[in-house]
């Protein structure tokens, strides 16, 4: 992403909003023109996190322990 390219249509209003997980520089200068851009959301690299998604991690993650212990892993490299 051209994040100066972003700034500028959030900044004139050619597109609505954008909403960022990840950065040019990290962690994002706390005076970044991001930080206090009306239509602009940013978080620190947990834009994916939810309920649903960490029941999913936690379901796979003893999923996979048990299939391992048995000896029929079901997610392994190819």
């Amino acid at each position: 992403m051209d994040e100066a390219a972003l700034l500028r249509a959030l900044f004139e209003k050619r597109i609505g909003s954008a909403a960022l997980d990840v950065f040019d520089r990290e962690p994002l200068p706390v005076n970044h023109p991001l930080r206090s851009l009306r239509n602009a959301v940013v978080t620190p690299h947990i834009g994916y996190a939810s309920r649903d998604l960490y029941g999913v991690f936690y379901r796979d993650a003893v999923e996979d322990i048990a299939a391992w212990k048995a000896g029929t892993p079901v997610r392994t490299l190819p």
